[in-house]
Parts: structure tokens; C-alpha cells; sequence
């Protein structure tokens, strides 16, 4: 595997081929030009993925150090808050409209709760895709807000709670025994 430096003032994506198209990435790009972050992406090619979907995302997008340090002590501009939010909400408004699929016991189903994640430190955020537009927004309102920084030494999972519009925080065997509960009991 070939390893790069990572560039400050950057926001890195990784993605499945497909998800998005080079107009995608140029729109995604220019939401983050007033704060001058910029962007790299990768592409890579679909993938079997034989395990739990929370810890094996479809997307996913890490903040450089520098980025990532000034957010957790909360020295980061408010340009750099206002790009990374409309970049959030860039990448729900193109997702709203893309059909992503995936085989499951044989059958091919429609995936609409695509695994995505937000790295911060060794947060791991994951973004509910699956849910209205008012409510992801109240999402990305308090996206930073949420970051437990007690938390960003540790590995951490937080998932949004539609229900109680409360963030919750799982470490990674806590999703493997919750998505092993969640698997038996809805087959």
C-alpha cells in the first residue's frame, strides 16, 4: 500500500466507484475553498464485504491533523465550520438522488442507510443518510458540538438517534454486539 503525507488544510474522501462522478468531486471541492481546504479523493473499486457494514464504510471522509487538532480544541475558525457543514450537506443532497445497492444473502437489495463516516482524532462519526433533510441538517448543526473531546484519544463510534435527536457513543465491540443483537432479532 502506498503511503502519502497528508496535506494540511485537507479533507480526505474515499469512495466506491460510482458513488461519485468527476462533477460530484469539483462541486464537493468548492464548498470547501473559502476556508482553503482542499480536497483529495480516492476512488476505489466496489468491494466484497463480508462483515459488519458500521465498521466497512462505503464512504468515507478524515480531516488532516491540523484541521482535525484546531476543531478538538476549539480554535478552528468559523470558516472552517461553515465549509465542513456545507460540505456535509453537498454530500447528503448528492446521495439523495443516487441508487446505491448491496447483495445480501444472495439477494440484491437497495442500500439506503449507506455506512458513512466522518474521522476526527479516532472519532468515527457516523452520518445517518437515511433520514429528512430538517434532521440531517440539525445533524450538521451540531456535528461539532457532539465531539466528545474527552473522547478523541480513544476509538469511538457516534451514531445520531433519530428518535431522541441525542448522539450516542459506541466503542467498536459495542457495535459488533449490537449489530450481532440487531441481526437476530430482525431476521
Amino acid at each position: 500500500m502506498l503511503k502519502q503525507k497528508i496535506m494540511n488544510n485537507s479533507l480526505i474522501i474515499t469512495y466506491q466507484k460510482g458513488i461519485f462522478n468527476n462533477a460530484d468531486i469539483k462541486e464537493l471541492e468548492c464548498s470547501l475553498e473559502n476556508a482553503e481546504i482542499k480536497l483529495i479523493a480516492y476512488e476505489h473499486p466496489p468491494r466484497i464485504i463480508n462483515g459488519i457494514e458500521e465498521l466497512i464504510p462505503l464512504i468515507m471522509f478524515g480531516l488532516s491533523p491540523d484541521i482535525a487538532n484546531a476543531i478538538m480544541l476549539g480554535v478552528a475558525t468559523n470558516f472552517v465550520y461553515d465549509a465542513v457543514k456545507q460540505f456535509l450537506m453537498a454530500v447528503y443532497q448528492k446521495l439523495t438522488y443516487k441508487k446505491l445497492f448491496k447483495m445480501s444473502n444472495g439477494k440484491i437489495k437497495e442500500n439506503n442507510k449507506n455506512p458513512i463516516q466522518f474521522i476526527i482524532g479516532k472519532n468515527r462519526v457516523i452520518l445517518p443518510t437515511d433520514i429528512d433533510e430538517e434532521k440531517y441538517k440539525y445533524f450538521v448543526d451540531n456535528f461539532f458540538e457532539m465531539i466528545d473531546k474527552d473522547k478523541f484519544q480513544e476509538e469511538y463510534f457516534c451514531y445520531y438517534n433519530e428518535k431522541s435527536c441525542t448522539f450516542m457513543y459506541y466503542t467498536e465491540e459495542e457495535v459488533i454486539m449490537n449489530s450481532r443483537f440487531n441481526n437476530l432479532h430482525n431476521k
